[in-house]
Formats: C-alpha cells, sequence, structure tokens
C-alpha cells in the first residue's frame, strides 16, 4: 500500500508537470503497443492510474500484450530488434520510440503530445510469428550477436542446445532490472526444459558469499561486484540490460561443455574466502566514510555549544577537578548509548522494510531522498561557511533552533541540582541527546543509511555503528579532560568558534560524499 501511495503521488507530479504543454497537442489519434506483466508493480500502476490519466486527455488507441504469454513474449523480442534496444516493463512501443520502467510513466505524455499534432500509427512487426524470437528463424546465414560487457561478439557454429544448462541468477528485491531479466529466464525455461535456474537474494547472507565467489571466479570488474541483475551461464557472465532473452539464447545454442558445470559447483573453490573479501571490500571503502562521519559530527557547533554551556555551569555551581571528570564520564556514557540504540533502532526498521518484498524498492528511493538531502545540507552548510566569515553566525542555517537550545539550558540548569548529580548527569545527556538530534541527526541519518548497506553482514554494520559513536563522543571526552586539567571554558569557547568555518567545510565534505554514495546506490537499485 505504501508503495503503491508513493508511486502514485511521483507518477502524479510527473504528469501534471506537463500540463501547460496540452494547450498545443493536436488531436489526431496515437496508437501504440504496451506490454505488461502480470507480476509487475509498475505495470499495475501504469495500467490503473497512468493509463486512465492520458485517456481522458488525449485521442489515444492502444494495443494490451501481456508478456506472461509466449507469443506475446515473442512479439516483444521482435519489435525490441527493430528498436534495436531491450527495457524493463512496462514496454511501450510508441512511433520511433521504446520507453520501458519507471521512464514509461514519466515519458509517454510528452512522447503523446509531440506525435498527437500529425497522428501516429500502430509499429509495423517485419515478422510476427511464433518463433520470431529463436535465433534459429534467422536465415540470412549472417553470424549471431551476443552482448557482454566488452563489447559485441560474434556468435558462429550455433549447434543443438546442450543436453543439460544451468544457470545462476542473482537479484535484488525492488530491482526493476531485476523483473525484466526474470521474465526473460521463465521463457527460456519454457522453450528449453534442459535448463536449470537457480535464483539467489543478493541482499542475503548466502546469495552475497556466492556471487562475490563467482565474481571473482569470472573476473567482474570490482564495482560490478553485488550489481544486480547478474546471470552466470556457461564461461559468460550478464550483467543488467545484457541480461536478456537473445544473450540468453545464443550462449544454449552454442552448446558448450561448460553449460553443463553448474556456476555453483564451480564457485566452490572460492566460496571460502568470499565472505572476507565482501567485509574487506567495505572496510577499504566505508571505514574512512564512517571515521570521518562520527568525528565531524562529534565536533558539529551544535554540539559543542552544549558542551560549552555544561561545562560553564557545573564552574559556576562549584564543581571541579575529579568531580568534573566523573560528571563527564556520566554524561558521555549517557550520549553514546543513546545515539548507539538510536542507530540499531534505524538500522532495524530499514532492514524489515529490505525484508517486505512490496517495499524493498522504498529502500532504494529512500537512498536518494536521504543522498539529495545530504547534498542540499552540503550546500547549506558552506553557505554557514560564507556568513561565519561575514561575522553573522546567528543567521547561520545548520544549528539549533533557539527554542531548543533554551530547553537544552533548562534541563542541564534542573538537573545538575539533583543530590546523584551521577545520574542527574546520566539523565542530562540522554535528554539532550534526543534535543540535539535536530542538529545531529543531520549526519547521523544519512550515515545510518549508509550504513543499512551491510545489514546482509549484522555484525560489520553493528562495528561500524560502534565505531561511528565512539568517535561521535570522543570530542567530549577531549573537552572534559582539557576541563580537568586546568583549561576553562571560557578558552575552549573561543577557540570552538574560531573553529567554527573549518567544521562547517568538513560537515560540507562529508554531506556531500554521503548524499553522491546514497544516491548511486539507490539508482543503481
Amino acid at each position: 500500500m505504501i508503495l503503491r501511495i508513493a508511486t502514485g503521488i511521483l507518477v502524479f507530479l510527473c504528469l501534471i508537470s506537463n500540463l501547460p504543454a496540452v494547450e498545443t497537442a493536436g488531436t489526431n489519434p496515437v496508437r501504440f503497443y504496451l506490454f505488461y506483466s502480470e507480476d509487475c508493480e509498475d505495470c499495475e500502476e501504469f495500467l490503473e492510474y497512468t493509463l486512465p490519466y492520458l485517456e481522458q486527455k488525449y485521442s489515444i488507441d492502444y494495443q494490451l500484450f501481456s508478456v506472461n504469454d509466449s507469443k506475446n513474449f515473442a512479439l516483444l523480442n521482435q519489435l525490441e530488434k527493430q528498436y534495436g534496444a531491450t527495457k524493463d516493463v512496462p514496454i511501450i512501443f510508441i512511433g520511433d520510440y521504446i520507453i520501458g520502467g519507471l521512464d514509461a510513466h514519466i515519458d509517454i505524455e510528452n512522447i503523446i503530445i509531440e506525435y498527437s499534432k500529425s497522428g501516429c500509427e500502430f509499429p509495423e512487426v517485419v515478422n510476427n510469428s511464433a518463433e520470431i524470437d529463436s535465433v534459429k528463424s534467422n536465415s540470412s546465414g549472417q553470424p549471431q550477436q551476443l552482448e557482454t560487457e566488452n563489447g559485441t561478439e560474434s556468435i558462429t557454429n550455433i549447434s543443438d542446445p546442450a543436453a543439460s544448462v544451468y544457470i545462476a541468477y542473482f537479484f535484488k528485491e525492488g530491482c526493476s532490472h531485476c523483473d525484466r531479466t526474470y521474465l526473460d529466464l521463465q521463457h527460456i525455461k519454457k522453450k528449453y526444459p534442459q535448463v536449470v535456474i537457480r535464483e539467489y537474494d543478493i541482499s542475503t547472507r548466502a546469495g552475497m558469499e556466492l556471487s562475490e565467489a563467482l565474481s571473482t571466479l569470472y573476473d567482474l570488474p570490482e564495482n560490478k561486484h553485488s550489481v544486480t541483475p547478474v546471470v552466470f551461464i556457461g564461461d559468460k557472465y550478464l550483467l543488467q540490460e545484457k541480461a536478456r532473452w537473445h544473450n540468453l539464447e545464443n550462449i544454449i545454442l552454442l552448446g558448450t561443455s561448460d553449460l553443463e558445470i553448474p556456476p555453483w559447483e564451480k564457485a566452490e573453490q572460492f566460496k571460502g574466502n568470499s565472505g572476507l573479501s565482501i567485509i574487506e571490500r567495505f572496510k577499504s571503502l566505508g571505514i574512512i566514510t564512517i571515521i570521518l562521519a562520527g568525528l565531524i559530527d562529534g565536533i558539529n557547533p551544535c554540539a559543542f555549544a552544549t558542551i560549552i554551556f555544561l561545562v560553564s555551569y557545573l564552574s559556576l555551581s562549584g564543581r571541579k577537578g575529579k568531580e568534573i571528570l566523573i560528571i563527564g564520564f556520566s554524561y558521555t556514557l549517557a550520549v553514546f548509548l543513546t545515539y548507539f540504540l538510536l542507530g540499531i533502532l534505524g538500522l532495524s526498521i530499514l532492514e524489515k522494510i529490505r525484508q517486505i518484498n512490496s517495499l524493498a524498492i522504498i529502500i532504494n528511493i529512500l537512498f536518494v531522498v536521504i543522498g539529495t538531502l545530504s547534498i542540499i545540507l552540503a550546500a547549506y552548510s558552506l553557505y554557514d561557511y560564507y556568513l561565519f566569515r561575514k561575522s553573522r553566525t546567528s543567521e547561520m542555517v545548520l544549528q539549533l533552533p533557539r527554542k531548543i537550545k533554551l530547553k537544552i539550558h533548562q534541563i542541564i540548569r534542573e538537573k545538575t541540582k539533583v543530590q546523584h548529580f551521577i545520574i542527574g548527569a546520566f539523565v542530562i545527556g540522554f535528554l539532550v541527546s534526543i534535543q540535539e538530534l535536530f542538529c545531529t541527526g543531520q549526519v547521523y541519518l544519512p550515515t545510518l543509511v549508509y550504513m543499512s548497506n551491510l545489514m546482509q553482514y549484522r555484525l560489520q554494520a553493528y562495528i561500524y555503528l560502534i565505531i561511528y559513536n565512539i568517535l561521535f563522543i570522543f570530542p567530549l571526552i577531549v573537552v572534559f579532560m582539557l576541563i580537568y586539567w586546568g583549561i576553562s571554558s571560557r578558552k575552549m569557547g573561543n577557540w570552538v568558534q574560531q573553529k567554527t568555518g573549518i567544521t562547517k567545510i568538513l560537515l560540507a565534505v562529508i554531506f556531500l560524499i554521503l548524499g553522491i554514495i546514497l544516491i548511486y546506490s539507490g539508482i543503481r537499485g
């Protein structure tokens, strides 16, 4: 239900953005073919929302084809050959255009407007037979073409299919490319009963480890590991839009002996080290980002302003030396536990969303949304740096609102009066952490979304969470130690004020890094 609402809103916004162009649209009929799958949520949305919307506004005529039917799927393959491209379902052939997936929702109205000025007939099918999708139907005698990651490869010596063909298929829930590859594989299985297909969810530990082992065996580029969909067949691998019917069938018809060896058996010798390989890759790509995010969040001016006020108030209250150190330890422990528990809660929620098939695409949307928010925050952080340079720090955007600041100060004044000041400091740490989420959460939230990529390796994700929060409280520990050694809160406050500019620059950098990573992860799906 949430997915339907989210997609409906997106489609509605995309459609209404074209309203001004309707005035210039003609009334000539526009005809097109629409191929859909009965198992495709994007198709359901298109048929239920987008198509009725278009019918009300334009003179359109269309023919529907369910690709679950073998003849319709053969027709789809023939048209894709004619148009020189393959798309994700729903797929629309309209005039000179082929559009599919989410683009079908977004681009269809503009194309209809373009053709409504002169009209548009149904696409012409060169050869509409039940077997047009077969490589054998090509009687030209020309070598077949196999699209691989390294370009186009000529295929000769087409023979009868091998006695047995084993295919390992890796997917991820919510991946639109995976839906199309799954559809092609089902039709391959119908036509070639000797084909054995094993499906693996790459978001599971077992799926990730086998994918890593096969990626190593088949020598996939490092940046292609864990990309979906991916099909391993014979001695070849097919990634994303290359994992389509014509490439799969061409390989099967080669009939090589490699096809008779299951890829998962070939990978056995590599499986022992695959888990370590994945973890090492995540460490190399992610640990620096986590360290920077935690440390920079810890020296966030929002958080530091609260530390300085707390220390100042403790000094005015007559707290000195070891007493401040003990209070500082209790306060810091509370901050660490609060943020760590909030992090576990956040990661658990994201993991639950991943496990619900119908909501899996929400994760990709969330990645893009949070990534975009991070880039916006990077821009605001640079703007704050500009304001700092102009001595207009009170106007800075990324800071705690005055009401929250006053509330925090009130909590500190009230709780430091209790007899058991250690307990009071712990309570202050907890309450202040909740209040400061408005500011520190700007870094924490994108980092949590980033760490959620590791949830199939739960221990690794939690280690990252611990590292982040240790670095987050590290500046607190330093401050209380300096106070213990006799540094005044006034000097510390002046130092923090002087370093506000560089902090804003560092915040902008970490926001930008997180934003790019999250948007890329979300789009890659």
